[in-house]
């Protein structure tokens, strides 16, 4: 009899295990049907994950392919990323990360191609590049690789390349050159605009403008508090389609330049930012704040004129980290020069 207990206990708890699994199968389908991405760079028809040199413009193209089935993957977000290289709207500066982005979509076959010219002139010790792969339906982080720049020097144009979107490229390097030399002399004289954002942990955002002028640096100040000053706060400011040097506008392909920078213990954050969009379509500025967690507390965006560019004239107004940005104008100069010399190469 006590046998037949034992094993009639035994049947239980197996039973018992069983349904527990069958359940768990159940209430979690979707990890049968994940998917591992993969990636194919060619770099001027080359596969590589490496630019030789910074300032020259490269034709890039990316092929999305499931790892296993190795079948093309589309409409795949695929992000290429460049922090800390020679970028108008947000130059590398103290407390603050500079990053200049463009996005393209793969196509059915999981191809997509663009323009980039790596800015990584005389480049800081953070300078890095970066592509990242998304589901575009889900938003998900499917994967992240490195890339690298031989060499932080410049080299002049010896032969002839055949890029993407080439006229669109040439058009940005010359809308660049205009932003440059009116931003050039505000940096130059210090100047510029200061706007303060007060921000609470409950999300309340506070701007002291909400217009932006193109060439003109604006230094935001931003505190945040509750009950008194907030650590960790995230500040991120995003320009969209601006006149970007590493990855133009482009068809196919969204440019943006992103600055962001986290409060230090007494609840500050500042830097500073000159919009670029001159001559610009589908242009914006937003700002973004965050909580030390990264929850979303609050955005605005910025109405700007793209159709001018503004005069230098005395504002009384002193900008933060102007060393900082004048040193990368200067760099932009120079990958600029450089870069149209390629594209101007016959």
């Amino acid at each position: 009899m006590r046998k037949w207990l034992i094993l009639l206990i035994l049947l239980l708890i197996i039973g018992v295990k069983t349904v527990s699994s069958q359940k768990s199968e159940v209430t979690t389908p979707s990890n049968a049907t994940v998917i591992a991405y993969d990636i194919t760079i060619w770099i001027n028809g080359v596969e590589t994950l490496t630019f030789e040199n910074a300032s020259q413009p490269y034709n890039v193209t990316v092929k999305v392919f499931n790892a296993d089935t190795l079948q093309p993957i589309k409409n795949a977000k695929v992000e290429f990323n460049e922090r800390s290289g020679a970028s108008i709207f947000t130059a590398p500066q103290s407390s603050t990360t500079s990053t200049g982005r463009g996005v393209v979509y793969t196509d059915s076959n999981g191809f997509a191609s663009l323009t980039i010219i790596p800015t990584g002139y005389a480049a800081p010790s953070d300078y890095n590049l970066s592509v990242v792969v998304y589901n575009n339906e889900s938003g998900t982080e499917m994967l992240r690789k490195y890339m690298n720049l031989a060499n932080t020097g410049a080299v002049e144009a010896s032969f002839p390349i055949s890029v993407p979107n080439r006229v669109e490229v040439a058009n940005t390097l010359t809308r660049v050159l205009s932003v440059w030399s009116y931003s050039n002399e505000w940096v130059s004289n210090n100047e510029g605009r200061r706007y303060s954002v007060n921000v609470s942990n409950s999300g309340i955002l506070e701007v002291e403008s909400d217009y932006l002028n193109v060439s003109l640096p604006v230094t935001f100040e931003v505190y945040a508090y509750k009950e008194g000053a907030q650590e960790g706060v995230k500040v991120f400011l995003e320009e969209k389609n601006g006149n970007l040097i590493f990855v133009a506008p482009q068809s196919g392909a969204i440019s943006y330049g992103i600055g962001n920078a986290t409060t230090d213990s007494s609840g500050w954050a500042n830097f500073t930012i000159i919009p670029t969009g001159y001559g610009a379509s589908d242009y914006n500025v937003t700002l973004t704040i965050y909580d030390q967690n990264g929850n979303y507390l609050n955005e605005t965006w910025f109405a700007v004129d793209t159709s001018t560019l503004t005069d230098y004239f005395s504002t009384g107004e002193t900008i933060k980290n102007q060393v900082d940005v004048a040193n990368t104008l200067t760099k932009v100069l120079t990958v600029w020069s450089y870069a149209n010399q390629w594209l101007g190469y016959e």
